[in-house]
Parts: C-alpha cells; structure tokens; sequence
C-alpha cells in the first residue's frame, strides 16, 4: 500500500469519527417532542427574572455548552429606574431563590450606576472645576443609606460576607452581633474620614497636630465603648485578635515566619502592652517619654525574642523595626555583621541615647573632657561589636550619629573697640 493511499484512508477515518461523536451529542442534546411544544411562559410583572423553570432543552444544552445555554428562553429583563422598582425587583429576586448576596450584588451595582450617573459630578463639564471630595462622600453616603433601605434584611453585613472572610474576621459570631459591628464601624469610619477631610489643604504646627491626634484617639476609645456594649469580653479579645490595627499590624509582620495561633496571640499581647504603655508621642515629646519609650521596647524586644528564638526572632524584629532593618542591612558589605551582632549594636545604640539624654539633662556639668571620654567609651564597644569598616559606615547612617560626639562650639572672638 503506497503513501497516499495510507493518507486518504486515516483522512476518512478521521472525519467518520468526528460526525459520529457530533451526531451523538445532538442527540444527547435534543429535547423530547413533548418538551419542544412547550416553551416557557413569562409571568406578568416580573422584573429582572425569569418566571419560570427553563426548559429542559435549554438545560441540556447548558450541560453540552451549546450556544442556547447563554440566553434561555423565558427570560426578560426590565431596568429598575425608581426606589420602587427596585424595592420590586428585590422581592422578585427573592421570589426566584436567589442567594441574598448574590441579590445584594445586583441591585447594588445597578443602583449604584444609575444614582452615580445623576451625582454632581457627572453634571459638570469636564473642563470645569470637579465637585468636592466631600460633595460626593456625602452623596455615597446618601446612596448607601438609599440602598439599605431598599435591600433590607438583604443589606445585612452578615448576608454580604463569604465564608472565608467571616470566618477571618469574626470568628464564630451570631450574624445578628456581625451587623452590630458592621453599624459601629460605619459610623466612626465616617467620622473618621470627615477628621481627615476637614484637614485637607490645611497645615498644622506640633500642637495642632497633637490636637487632631488625640481627637481620633477619642474616638477609637468610643468605638471600644459601644463594641463592649455589643459582645462579651471574650468575644471583645477575640474580635481585636483578628481587627486590630496591633492586629493587622503583626499580621504584616509574620507574614514571612512560621507562627502557630498561639505565638500569634502572645506576640499580639506583648505589642498590645508596650503599646498600652506606651501610646503614641505626638506634640512636644520630653527626653523623659522617649527614654521610657526605648526602654518599654527592648523590654518587648526580650519577651519576643523568649517566644520566637534567635532566627523567627530576627525576621520578626527586621518587619517591625526599621532601626534593626537598617543595622542587619550592613551585612551585605560587612559578612561579618551577623543578626545576633546587628541586634547588639541596636541595644547598643539605645543605651547609648539614653544616656546621651541624661547628658543633656546635666548641661553645664558636663565638662569637655567627660564627654570625649564618653563617646570615646561607646565607640569603643561599637567597634568591638561590628568592626572597625562596619562601626565607620554605620556612624554615618541617621541611628548611626548617636555615636558621633557634638562639635565643640568655637569660643566667642572678643571684638575690639572702633575708634
């Protein structure tokens, strides 16, 4: 048998095949005749959904991929326009079975889009002025409002979240607790942001500052208030366990380290204390709240280094303190600067600017001789710790010019009299 013919032969068998396993499938597909003769019916006022069952043509043509699959029959579509509508097509959503979150994302992406096309913002010619930022906060918030009221039981946070997410934020919660929350949070996230607009385009010295600090400070404490009114206090530790800006913060910086739920929680208790302890300095800071400052975080730095040991300890230190970051940044140039060394020299440095802080506090008792004996000192076990190269490229760096002593003032020149 020669070459073509092998060809021609293994061509028709091939295309035999093919209509086969096509005429099969048509087949599989193809509805019974009492089916064909009964397509579905709309029912009157339905909107956004179809009234009936799809037949079974169209089912089976969706299990086989065919191109009906994408348009039933049956089905019609009338855009809401009014709050009534879509008040109306929520109730017809709900009529046909849809899932609440799969209703909330519908009429929320509609409503959305037809009240952002009639916002202020869409009314003004682009080559003119935009609204305000807050001219449409307010209108968001107006459409948000307009919304729940449309959706109703459908609106609730409870409804909205999947599962992961639920699970992540709170846990084992009633969902009636999970709406409460929800509330809470809406409200002082809004007053939070009016805080943060009222200071756009504005400039603050320290004490304005401090002022507009210890405002959200304010409210962070009343939104712990009313979500001790909501949940028991275990539920309350749990809750900041998972939501906390400590919380979220530590998540960031375990990312990369393997911690299990329970160093998770300690880690989070250590920072939770220092930062009690410690609250934030803002406005005029006194050498004597930076020097408890310091010491409050080696304090933490030891706890963290109990619970993690040298390698996870190292890691955890470098995602959360820049200073350390800065110091184990050397080892690319200097080997020999190993973490264990960069965190000495970090317990170095502290101690060296609290002491620096008490030499500031005496002034005038300090006399040139003690203070070049003190640097002298502290650059001596600098040296000792990173080497001579490591010590001289560290001193350079902003943390690294505590070890560097102050230039001595010139005395005043005496001028002589004119004349």
């Amino acid at each position: 048998m020669n070459r073509t013919l092998l060809f021609a032969l293994l061509g028709l068998s091939l295309v035999g095949n093919t209509w086969f396993l096509f005429a099969r499938a048509r087949e599989a597909a193809a509805p019974p005749d009492g089916d064909r003769a009964a397509p579905a019916a709309v029912a009157p006022g339905v909107r956004g959904a179809s009234a009936a069952t799809p037949p079974k043509a169209a089912t089976a043509a969706a299990k086989t991929g065919e191109p009906d699959a994408v348009a039933p029959r049956g089905l019609t579509w009338h855009a809401p326009t009014t709050d009534d509508e879509f008040r109306a097509l929520v109730n017809d959503l709900r009529a046909a079975g849809f899932p609440s979150p799969i209703i909330n994302r519908i009429v929320t992406e509609l409503y959305q889009q037809r009240r952002l096309a009639e916002s202020p913002e869409a009314k003004v010619p682009f080559w003119q002025r935009r609204t305000t930022q807050k001219e449409m906060q307010e209108y968001r918030r107006e459409i948000a409002r307009a919304l729940e009221a449309i959706l109703g039981p459908d609106a609730r946070r409870s409804v909205q979240i999947d599962a992961v997410t639920r699970a992540r934020q709170y846990g084992n919660l009633a969902d009636t607790k999970i709406d409460a929350i929800a509330a809470v949070e809406r409200d002082y996230q809004e007053m939070q942001t009016d805080l943060s607009r009222n200071q756009d385009g504005m400039f603050f010295n320290s004490d304005e500052w401090a002022a507009r600090q210890q405002q959200r400070s304010l409210l962070k404490t009343e939104m712990r208030a009313d979500l001790e009114r909501i949940l028991t206090p275990a539920e309350l530790a749990d809750y900041e366990l998972r939501n906390s800006d400590t919380a979220r913060s530590l998540s960031f910086a375990v990312q990369n380290i393997a911690v299990n739920a329970a160093e998770f929680a300690a880690l989070y208790e250590i920072r939770r204390a220092f930062e009690t302890a410690n609250p934030a300095l803002i406005g005029r800071v006194t050498t004597e709240q930076m020097t408890a400052r310091q010491a409050g975080e080696l304090a933490a730095f030891e706890q963290a280094r109990a619970l993690l040991a040298d390698d996870r300890f190292y890691g955890y230190l470098a995602a959360t303190n820049y200073e350390f970051r800065n110091l184990a940044g050397l080892t690319k140039q200097f080997p020999s600067v190993t973490p264990a060394v960069a965190y000495q020299a970090l317990q170095l440095r502290y101690e060296v600017q609290q002491a620096r802080n008490s030499l500031a506090t005496a002034g005038a008792q300090n006399t040139p001789e003690s203070l070049a004996a003190a640097y002298a000192g502290w650059n001596t076990r600098l040296e000792a710790l990173l080497g001579p190269e490591a010590a001289a490229a560290y001193r350079k760096t902003n943390f690294g010019r505590t070890f560097v002593a102050p230039t001595a003032r010139p005395a005043n020149r005496t001028v002589p009299p004119r004349g």
